[in-house]
């Protein structure tokens, strides 16, 4: 036990790292849920701004039999998130946006595909000036649910870059009445978001 000790020690002292035997709380969500709630099985996930379907690959990593709901508006990023995940029977994708009520909106199209935005009636001045925008359908989380007969939703995933407010408003009384179990929200460090 010594010898690894100090074989440890130097290892981390020429790589300038610090090795650890469990990974420490924050750095993966997934590993955070499985060592403080052992014997949670999530049994309904939805990805809301599912992209690629990045988020929904790592959910299956991890509870492989769940029923997976993958919402994502633009066409482009929708193609490719079916043709990542249409080999898997538990996967569902919608071409779709949650929010706060049912409606039609525009995406910001431009740049990074991952950061596509829904824009409001303040941005639409954007449109004015050339900025490419795609027109999406919006469904609030409480009537999708309640259309596809889903009575509880194990984990909710949402990554909208900062329409993440709106989706939750969109959600109803689930949350009052704890029909959603574990909620993840990636915002980033900007204003807007």
């Amino acid at each position: 036990m010594f010898f690894k000790g100090r074989l440890k020690g130097v290892i981390e002292t020429l790589t300038n790292t610090h090795i650890l035997r469990t990974l420490p709380h924050g750095v993966d969500l997934f590993y955070d849920i499985k060592r403080r709630l052992p014997k949670y099985q999530a049994v309904v996930v939805f990805d809301v701004g599912a992209n690629i379907g990045l988020s929904a690959e790592a959910v299956l990593k991890w509870w492989p039999g769940t029923q997976i709901y993958c919402f994502e508006p633009v066409s482009s990023n929708f193609a490719a998130l079916q043709k990542r995940l249409n080999r898997h029977d538990n996967v569902h994708c919608f071409q779709l946006a949650l929010g706060a009520s049912k409606t039609r909106g525009h995406m910001c199209v431009e740049g990074n595909p991952a950061m596509y935005s829904l824009i409001d009636d303040r941005q639409e001045l954007l449109t004015s000036w050339g900025v490419q925008t795609e027109e999406v359908g919006i469904d609030t989380l409480a009537n999708f649910c309640d259309n596809t007969n889903i009575e509880r939703i194990s984990f909710l995933k949402i990554d909208t870059e900062g329409y993440d407010l709106e989706v939750l408003k969109g959600a109803g009384d689930m949350l009052d009445r704890g029909y959603i179990d574990i909620i993840e929200i990636e915002a980033g460090m900007n204003p807007r978001n």
